[in-house]
């Protein structure tokens, strides 16, 4: 069967977003990617306790019956910096 797989954020960046992100959570829409069937997906800004910004992005789509969605994820500092980026291992990418 085909069909878009989700393999969301890296188990190191859910743990960064619990133990950083501001609560009540400030979450925003960053931009959309679609899958093979033209379904739109949500990428995510979430706001940090330290006033920095979290951005999600499609780190890589490989296809195994269909796009396995990897997402990083890049921290901002206030000036707009990427100062820290959690990614997936190409390992992982590859065995998907």
């Amino acid at each position: 069967m085909r069909c878009d797989q989700m393999m969301g954020l890296p188990p190191k960046a859910v743990i960064f977003l619990d133990d950083n992100v501001t609560q009540p959570q400030v979450t925003k829409t960053c931009g959309t990617f679609y899958g093979m069937f033209g379904n739109g997906y949500t990428l995510y800004e979430r706001q940090l306790k330290s006033g920095q910004i979290a951005k999600e992005f499609v780190q890589a789509a490989p296809w195994s019956s269909g796009p396995c969605f990897f997402i990083g994820l890049r921290v901002y500092d206030t000036n707009g910096t990427c100062v820290q980026e959690f990614l997936w291992g190409e390992e992982e990418i590859d065995n998907c």
